[in-house]
């Protein structure tokens, strides 16, 4: 962060000095009294399940500099600013500082592969460019200023992800980060427990237009049957990426390389380029399309994108491949959709090949009335991917076995190390595994527990 004076906070915030007034440099923003550093401004966020305000003195005896409260402060070292609501204060400061940087930035939303999408476009524009990125999946009301916060006079850009769970939340995002362009991966069932109709979900994505800039460029999937429909009108310049389809930017001749990747061609400016992604999975290539997308838009040239998406790594948890005692995992258990497993259950099938597949499953939330129906799908999927065997943890297991059907391919369980023991047992030396599910199942566990 490039250090400001607690005046601008003020001016930022609105905010008013509750005793001691001291225009001091603040050199960083925190929310979590834990990870204070001295110098920082500690913002006392409340919420459901706690009150920044009970942890000001641990902030303040760790070096923070100022607080930002919403409640009578008795700490009397440093400076203290009230304002009537921290959340919002803390969106209003992000966006005073965004305003700071003259520079590009991308905006990701989508119900499937924000992240993967934002580290593919940050990866392409690092060939020329010195990107900022935000952090894992740091994509609601805390986590999107936290990043802002972490922009500096030598970034050239800014790539950024936005989450939400129910409308109004997106538009508030990119009310803050005012992005250049805005990208909107795909509209899945993923929040239609929240949302009811994909239709909404659809609306709720397009709120990031509400913060793009006059000139901004939205940049659309035209493989999504609802986004390739979006009314022209809703931004003065939309721009399409697609495979095997009508496109400003089509991949086609699409080959599955196993681990050694993805590979695809692409026309640009006249003249057809050979594409490799160094990442399994199809979905990798529209993930490529949207950086190269916004890189031509930010005047990279064909090699330099080239370069870029050689130097990708995908992010831990997010399709990659570890291996253990001869058992090749495929980690993708950061997040889980409907479509996701699909994408998955294809790269298991694919890197498989002549091998067995295995697969260790849990829940996918958040589908309200579709879960039984979905989870049935997994497990179909499972089936026609030719998935030796599944090994099934969570609530909606019964339906994942109902898809899968024949008794023999799986087995359900009550815990990650009932799951595991089982498992040490039956994978052999060759297996390919597939670790899947959302968030809240913490499948994560499954590796942990394998090495103890």
């Amino acid at each position: 962060m490039e250090s400001i004076y607690l005046d601008e906070i003020i001016q930022a915030t609105g905010g008013k000095y509750a005793g001691t007034t001291k225009n001091i440099l603040i050199h960083d923003v925190s929310t979590d009294s834990r990870k204070v550093k001295p110098g920082d401004l500690f913002i006392a966020l409340e919420g459901e399940f706690f009150d920044g305000h009970d942890f000001i003195k641990d902030a303040v005896h760790k070096g923070a500099q100022a607080v930002l409260a919403s409640k009578p402060v008795t700490v009397k070292q440093v400076p203290v600013i009230l304002v009537a609501d921290t959340s919002k204060a803390l969106l209003d400061l992000a966006a005073f500082y965004r305003q700071k940087f003259p520079i590009p930035v991308i905006a990701v939303t989508g119900s499937v592969g924000k992240t993967s999408t934002k580290d593919m476009i940050a990866s392409i524009l690092s060939a020329k460019l010195n990107v900022h990125k935000s952090k894992g999946n740091y994509n609601n009301n805390i986590g999107l200023p936290l990043t802002i916060f972490q922009l500096e006079a030598k970034h050239d850009a800014m790539v950024v992800e936005m989450g939400m769970r129910g409308l109004g939340e997106i538009s508030e995002l990119t009310r803050i980060a005012k992005p250049s362009l805005a990208v909107i991966t795909n509209i899945g069932v993923s929040h239609l427990e929240r949302l009811g109709t994909q239709e909404n979900i659809l609306k709720a994505k397009l709120e990031i237009l509400a913060g793009l800039e006059d000139n901004g460029v939205l940049i659309l999937n035209a493989n999504d049957p609802l986004l390739c429909k979006v009314d022209p009108n809703v931004a003065k310049n939309i721009v399409y990426v697609g495979v095997n389809t009508p496109a400003h930017y089509t991949a086609y001749d699409v080959r599955n390389r196993g681990e050694e990747g993805i590979s695809f061609k692409l026309n640009l400016g006249g003249q057809e380029y050979d594409i490799q992604i160094p990442a399994v999975g199809e979905h990798n290539v529209s993930n490529a399309l949207f950086g190269i997308a916004c890189a031509r838009r930010l005047g990279l040239s064909p090699e330099q994108i080239i370069s870029g998406i050689k130097n990708y790594t995908p992010e831990k948890m997010r399709c990659t491949l570890i291996e253990k005692n001869g058992i090749t995992f495929l980690n993708d258990c950061y997040n889980a959709s409907p479509d996701s497993f699909k994408a998955a259950l294809e790269i298991l099938h694919h890197l498989a090949s002549g091998k067995r597949a295995l697969a260790i499953i849990g829940n996918i939330f958040e589908l309200g009335e579709i879960a039984s129906a979905a989870h049935f799908e997994v497990g179909r999927l499972c089936s026609k991917f030719q998935v030796a065997f599944t090994a099934i943890i969570g609530a909606n297991a019964p339906d994942v076995a109902r898809g899968i059907g024949d008794p023999s391919k799986y087995k359900i369980f009550d815990s990650h190390e009932e799951v595991v023991r089982y498992m040490k047992e039956f994978a052999k030396e060759g297996d390919v595994v597939l670790i899947k599910g959302s968030r809240g199942m913490k499948l994560e566990k499954i590796l942990d527990l394998w090495e103890a």
